[in-house]
């Protein structure tokens, strides 16, 4: 999941279903609607000086030292702080979900959402990081993740991804939520149904001792049951002072990850069958 914004643009949900093994299959298309193509992508938004960044939006960030992605373990502040950015970031979802209707382009839902963000005194985490050149994710129909705000106006039936996070008081809070462009077609709706579903039974298997690959079991099951396949490409992510980080978290069956969750994580599981939060 820690791909650099230009390896992302293309990405798209694939339909794994000819192969357990998760070959490339065919990209489906949904009735009536074109593949997403690349709009313009408009120069990136500026931050005022007086909000904490990230190490990697500092001026004199040098991109070619590796950062460790050791484990993080939260303390007691650290939790609280982690809520806090977590709200924040919740908040701002909410907001960006309003915004979207018919017409209206994901740079200029990108732009109201970065001065939201500001407004709450926190920084948009995805502005800069390996070079992303905004501050939300907007993922459109057959788009799974990261895709970049343009200047391609929202179409009645569209679904959209939007992915928000925020970095507060030296912590980062991370969230996204799949909407509905006015009315969507049977698929469209079973696909953010089922993806709730998988976010709901992870999230309540959730507990100290529990193995982290319960999570990706679970999803996956319930992902097949419904005749939805997972992209096994993508995971899930530990998240606090680090955007990204241990453990990760994959979102299919697995035996390769075989550590135990511990008090004090913070984990962000990105879209499982398609697209909720």
């Amino acid at each position: 999941c820690r791909v650099g914004w230009k390896g992302t643009k293309r990405v798209r949900r694939v339909n794994f279903n000819q192969s357990r093994k998760y070959g490339r299959g065919n990209i489906s298309k949904r009735r009536n609607k074109e593949l997403v193509k690349l709009g313009t992508v408009s120069p990136r938004l500026q931050v005022p000086k007086g909000i904490l960044r990230p190490y990697y939006a500092e001026p004199n960030f040098n991109a070619e030292i590796e950062r460790s992605e050791l484990l993080q373990i939260h303390d007691e502040e650290g939790v609280v702080k982690m809520r806090r950015a977590g709200q924040v970031a919740k908040q701002v979802l909410e907001y960006a979900g309003s915004l979207v209707k018919v017409g209206i382009t994901t740079d200029e839902i990108d732009r109201l959402v970065h001065q939201k963000i500001i407004q709450y005194g926190a920084y948009p985490s995805p502005l800069g990081y390996k070079s992303y050149p905004k501050s939300i994710c907007t993922s459109i129909n057959e788009v799974v993740c990261h895709g970049i705000p343009d200047d391609r106006p929202l179409e009645k039936g569209d679904i959209i991804n939007i992915d928000v996070t925020v970095f507060l008081d030296g912590y980062h809070g991370d969230t996204s939520k799949t909407y509905a462009v006015g009315e969507i077609d049977v698929d469209a709706e079973k696909l953010i149904s089922v993806t709730k579903k998988c976010l709901d039974a992870a999230i309540q298997v959730v507990k100290p001792g529990e193995k982290i690959n319960k999570v990706g079991e679970v999803i996956e099951q319930i992902a097949e049951e419904n005749n939805f396949t997972v992209a096994p490409y993508l995971c899930g992510h530990g998240i606090g002072r680090e955007f990204h980080g241990a453990p990760t978290i994959f979102h299919i069956e697995n035996d390769w990850v075989k550590d135990l969750l511990k008090p004090g994580m913070v984990y962000y599981r990105t879209s499982a069958a398609g697209g909720s939060q």
